[in-house]
């Protein structure tokens, strides 16, 4: 019988890691108006550190399949950024060497404009 994290496992997954990314940046950038730089810091790293059992347990309760069927998406996207950043670096060489038609043959073949594959970047 399914429950409801199952059931619901993908946008429940998909929050986990939102949250951790939140996080994360907020560790890593902070806010300019808060008092003390290193008191934030560590504030943030235990909240991090506090939610990492409550995320393990929800991502149980999701099933082992659907976590890392989110992880293979995840790195799936990662892959297509990474691959669009290579094929957009490979257009603009032959774009140098006067290569244009061959340029503009690669982009048309890809079917979707590299920066869109790049735009992928900031929603991982």
């Amino acid at each position: 019988m399914p429950t409801i994290a199952t059931t619901f496992s993908e946008g429940i997954i998909e929050a986990i890691h939102r949250e951790e990314a939140e996080l994360r940046s907020e560790n890593l950038y902070g806010y300019p108006y808060r008092p003390s730089w290193e008191d934030v810091r560590k504030e943030r790293k235990v909240r991090l550190r506090e939610r990492e059992p409550v995320h393990a347990l929800v991502r149980q309760w999701c099933g082992q399949e659907a976590v890392e069927r989110f992880d293979e998406l995840i790195a799936l996207r990662n892959e297509v950024v990474r691959l669009g950043k290579l094929l957009d670096r490979a257009v603009e060489a032959l774009r140098k060497r006067g290569a244009t038609t061959t340029a503009a043959t690669i982009e048309s073949d890809l079917g979707v404009p590299i920066a869109m594959l790049m735009d992928r970047d900031r929603r991982t």
